[in-house]
């Protein structure tokens, strides 16, 4: 089955990732064409976070409703694809989209007279069942996935490479088992990888039925000679594309001499250019609009009156005001010129305003559309009335425990969006959490956060150093950059130390003496400041901030659970540590101890002691 007919040109990020494509399918020999292939691009709004799809799929012709199968596989790839969360990485939302595919499939299935027998030895009756292989185009590097016989390669520079491997046997008969299809089992392995894109780079997508009947070699003659001898006229005229289908055309006119017997599809793309900006070229775009001055109450700011200042740091300013044309109350933040020449702080005060607009959860700040005709730089987000948790923790310096771990679970709340969305906040501190009058919570501030879509684009300003606030930063962070959920978990769990006790769970760091070594981070018991803590809770507290991830807990159900009752499990895995690792400081006063009793003990056997240094 062919998608696109139409030569088409694929372009994304405003004209800075270009693709032309070319594409052949035909039954071949036999009867249907049982085939599929499918170009996409979602909207352009969504061309940077998502990139374009390419995929192909050959429906088993074992399988009842084999044609069927390949046209749904396509067809709905690109449309989970597309229809995910923007701020998901490309594995996830690739991986995501397979195994809904995959399930769809496999649940269909019925009784019937054909029956494959797969790899694992298990007989199974599929009426779909297909291969899928395809490419998202997206930044400057091409995902691939795979599942089958279908095959994805690629030619830079006149030189082939076979990007995926067959998922398949050779049997007597010189036919093949297949090993791993779409429906053929309730759980689907899925290959995947990243490669670079360099311009030119052609990528060739094909059903068996070609790369079987066609060798390497005679694939990359045949490409180049019909590349190298394209009408340059008629090429510049249509970009390409009319070039690009004769050639995938040609590979099935090659296959069918070659006495091929099944169906004959291919997809080709050429890389016609990459997205790549130079630095400055970055921060021109970061600076298209204007850092407005410090405003005092009675200003106006491109239709928002300013009621009155409600926060001022070197990092920024927060407003209380009202749009003039309907008396709406928001809060307005912009940046400070103190950090005008701070790309990485201008793209994450960027970031911010678009993630925000992303959130729709009674928990997380929600940031407003900017209009289009701005000429300044900065956000409207929902105004929040109340205090910063800094200002509650002042206010109830010896909170009940109770108080705590309700505050502890809206924040996790919060968080599990983050997550869900493939996002990690990395700068969760007091500060950075709200509590309005009914004791909602409300996360704000997240110009650090860490965006799965977003860290795979390359025109960004990387970062050289963690970002988030000493004291509340993972150990994973601050000595390899690394962050996920279970950093901001870390971080969660030093607030709740710190609500409980006044104090941090490790000695305070003033951004010089940053821990490197994680056996340096010693845990000290909250019951040293706090004896109504239960050990069971002081338990919970200790995993919440060990410093290895790995010993850390894994997810934050586990983490509000343990705090509200004891989990004998934890309780079992700290009396199985070493003591120096239970109780470092006891352990090092009773070797102290000891030492001092046997120097004691030495000195009263002898009276005359030498001892060198």
């Amino acid at each position: 089955m062919l998608a696109n007919t139409d030569n088409q040109i694929f372009s994304a990020s405003r004209g800075k990732l270009k693709l032309s494509v070319g594409q052949y399918s035909s039954a071949g020999v036999k009867a249907v064409n049982e085939d599929s292939l499918m170009v996409d691009s979602p909207d352009k709004p969504s061309l940077s976070t998502k990139g374009i799809v390419a995929v192909i799929a050959d429906g088993v012709s074992h399988a009842k409703h084999a044609k069927q199968a390949s046209y749904f596989a396509t067809r709905e790839f690109a449309k989970n694809y597309y229809d995910s969360p923007k701020t998901w990485s490309s594995h996830r939302i690739i991986s995501n989209a397979i195994n809904r595919i995959n399930t769809h499939l496999y649940q269909s299935k019925t009784e019937s007279d054909s029956k494959i027998l797969m790899q694992n030895g298990s007989s199974k009756s599929p009426q779909r069942l297909t291969t899928l292989s395809g490419i998202v185009f997206k930044s400057a590097s091409a995902h691939i996935f795979h599942i089958g016989d279908t095959q994805v390669l690629r030619i830079r520079k006149g030189t082939i490479k076979i990007l995926t491997q067959q998922h398949s046997q050779p049997l007597a008969n010189h036919s093949r088992l297949l090993t791993r299809a779409l429906g053929a089992d309730n759980h689907i392995k899925i290959d995947y990888r990243v490669v670079d894109l360099q311009v030119g780079d052609l990528f060739l997508l094909t059903s068996d039925g070609i790369h079987e009947s066609i060798d390497n070699e005679t694939i990359t003659q045949t490409l180049s000679s019909l590349q190298n001898s394209a009408s340059p006229k008629y090429a510049a005229k249509n970009s390409g594309q009319a070039s690009l289908n004769q050639l995938a055309r040609q590979l099935a006119l090659l296959a069918t001499e070659n006495n091929s017997q099944d169906n004959l599809s291919s997809l080709l793309i050429k890389i016609d250019s990459v997205p790549f900006l130079q630095p400055q070229e970055i921060r021109k775009t970061l600076l298209r609009k204007v850092i407005p001055p410090v405003l005092s109450a009675g200003q106006i700011l491109e239709g928002y009156r300013i009621i009155r200042p409600i926060h001022s740091s070197t990092r920024s300013h927060l407003y209380q005001v009202e749009d003039v044309t309907n008396g709406n109350q928001f809060a307005l933040k912009a940046p400070s010129s103190n950090f005008s020449d701070d790309d990485l702080y201008l793209q994450g005060f960027i970031r911010e305003a678009w993630l925000g607009s992303q959130f729709d959860h009674r928990a997380i700040m929600k940031v407003y559309p900017a209009k289009t005709d701005a000429k300044f730089l900065y956000h409207i987000c929902e105004y929040i009335q109340g205090q910063t948790l800094r200002q509650w923790m002042l206010d109830h310096p010896s909170p009940s425990i109770d108080s705590v771990r309700e505050i502890v679970s809206q924040v996790v709340n919060a968080l599990r969006v983050f997550k869900n969305l493939d996002i990690v906040h990395r700068d969760i501190k007091p500060e950075n959490i709200m509590i309005d009058p009914l004791g909602q919570i409300k996360l704000i501030d997240y110009g650090t956060a860490s965006i799965a879509a977003i860290e795979e684009q390359i025109n960004r300003i990387s970062e050289t150093h963690p970002l988030g606030t000493v004291n509340y930063v993972a150990p994973e962070t601050l000595n390899d950059l690394r962050s996920d959920s279970r950093s901001d978990l870390f971080s969660l769990g030093v607030i709740t130390y710190e609500m409980l006790t006044g104090r941090f769970p490790y000695p305070e760091m003033n951004g010089k003496n940053n821990k490197k070594d994680f056996s340096k981070w010693i845990y000290k018991s909250a019951l040293s400041f706090r004896k109504d803590i239960p050990f069971w809770l002081d338990l919970a507290l200790m995993k919440s901030v060990e410093a290895d991830p790995q010993h850390r807990y894994q997810i934050y159900s586990e983490f509000v659970t343990d705090i509200r009752k004891p989990n004998p499990l934890v309780e079992k895995e700290f009396l199985e540590r070493p003591f120096i690792e239970r109780d470092p400081l006891k352990f090092w006063k009773i070797v102290s101890a000891s030492l001092a009793a046997l120097v004691i003990y030495l000195l009263s056997k002898s009276s005359s002691i030498i001892f060198i240094f």
